[in-house]
Parts: C-alpha cells; structure tokens; sequence
C-alpha cells in the first residue's frame, strides 16, 4: 500500500479486509454494506478506547509498526524454544 485508505479490496476474488489489523471486512447489513464500521469514525481520535482501526494513516508509519510487531513476535517464538 502506499496511498488511500486502509481498506483493501482484493483484485482476484474481492475479498475486503483492513490493513492495519489483516481483518477481513464484512458487511453490515443495509445500513453499511461496505464494511466500514470497522474503522472509527471520530476525528482525531487516538483508537485505544474505541479499539477500531484508523480509516487513513500514514503508510510509511504502519509499515514500521508492522515490522516492530512481526520482529516481537519472532523474539517471543525463539525465547520460547529455549
């Protein structure tokens, strides 16, 4: 991703899910058939009370954050096999 929101639309079997937290997306029902009541819709909210996704963010900082979770995770496995 290097633009847009954080709502991804599969090219080959349209699948949704989010970029942020890898989930897919599924509609609601009439009221939101597009799923996006998976993102906050409160501007300038910080997501640590709401627990939804951020609907744009900066992709260059969701990358770097992706990378810190991914190298925490691999620690965790690896102190584990000890």
């Amino acid at each position: 991703k290097v633009e847009g929101c954080n709502k991804m639309t599969c090219s080959q079997c349209a699948a949704k899910m989010c970029y942020l937290c890898r989930a897919p997306i599924r509609s609601n029902g009439p009221s939101d058939p597009h799923g996006y009541t998976h993102f906050c819709q409160t501007p300038h909210c910080t997501h640590e009370s709401c627990g939804k996704c951020a609907l744009f963010t900066d992709p260059t900082e969701d990358d770097r954050m992706a990378m810190m979770e991914a190298g925490k995770k691999v620690k965790a496995l690896e102190e584990a096999k000890r």
